[in-house]
């Protein structure tokens, strides 16, 4: 029975097998990437490539398949806690399926967990998670159902199924949560190129290590570009919205100090409330200093 699906897609192995799997099976996918401040960015760099890549690819093959969305979140890493993506998966989820109500239902909500990863043992929570967000919504309207299709998986099968629909494919998948930087190079034009591999510490770099030696020993380099006028001009920005709004909650009580207004100052504010003219630099006398003995 052919069913209208909303997947989390991510780069990874488990996510790209499933894409094809719904694909090959004849229901229509919508593909969602969230963008999460509390995921590397450089992971994300590599990921979002690789899934619209991914995208235009099986676009070519399946009509069935439709355009990615993107969700961006401001959530920031806590600590103590076993994995993040449930959390960031969930509201991006949550926040597409609300957006989409009035034009379209689905009939599930999936994520791609395999056997062996954290997140198995918690599938109970994160349908209760799911079911809840939907608690604080008006009006009311069925929650669509949120299932795990892969989780009698493993990730070797997963990684050789890969291998036998697109080789090219397979090499494009990304993992590893840590990209090491492995070069820099200034450019003529101002750019900076940092140059990448995967870390080789972190739990997805040894556990597909273990896995599939060969196919992590192949694994692709990766290349992204700084541009250094855009960044500066980003922090520039950022820095006036925080003055502008006198957002001062997140820096560190070293960087400024509050003194009391004197009485003179405060008639000169009232004044210029009073008036609305701008108001004049106001300089206090220098005090002298005591005399050498």
């Amino acid at each position: 029975m052919k069913k209208i699906i909303l997947q989390t897609i991510s780069g990874g192995y488990d996510s790209t097998y499933l894409l094809i799997k719904n694909l090959q099976e004849g229901h229509d996918v919508y593909p969602l990437y969230v963008h999460s401040s509390s995921v590397s960015i450089l992971k994300q760099i590599i990921e979002i490539n690789s899934v619209r890549n991914l995208i235009k690819k099986l676009q070519l093959r399946f009509n069935n398949l439709n355009n990615l969305s993107e969700v961006e979140l401001k959530l920031d890493a806590v600590r103590d806690v076993i994995s993040m993506q449930p959390i960031f998966w969930m509201l991006g989820l949550f926040n597409d399926v609300k957006n989409m109500h009035h034009f379209l239902d689905y009939d599930e909500v999936q994520i791609g967990y395999v056997l062996g990863d954290s997140a198995i043992s918690y599938q109970h929570e994160i349908i209760n998670f799911w079911k809840s967000l939907f608690s604080f919504s008006f009006p009311d309207y069925t929650v669509p159902k949120i299932v795990f299709p892969l989780t009698k998986y493993q990730k070797a099968e997963i990684i050789n199924n890969l291998e036998d629909f697109d080789r090219e494919i397979l090499a494009d998948c990304w993992f590893c949560e840590n990209p090491k930087i492995i070069k820099t190079k200034k450019m003529k034009d101002g750019n900076i190129e940092i140059y990448l591999e995967p870390c080789i510490e972190c739990n997805p770099c040894i556990r597909i290590k273990n896995i599939h030696y060969n196919n992590f020993n192949v694994l692709k380099k990766y290349k992204a570009v700084i541009n250094l006028s855009d960044f500066k001009n980003n922090i520039n920005e950022t820095m006036k919205t925080i003055v502008k709004d006198l957002k001062f909650q997140n820096i560190h009580y070293k960087y400024f100090t509050v003194n009391e207004i004197d009485e003179k100052t405060i008639k000169k504010l009232e004044h210029i409330k009073e008036t609305e003219k701008p108001l004049k630099r106001y300089s206090y006398p220098l005090k002298k200093k005591p005399p050498k003995r």
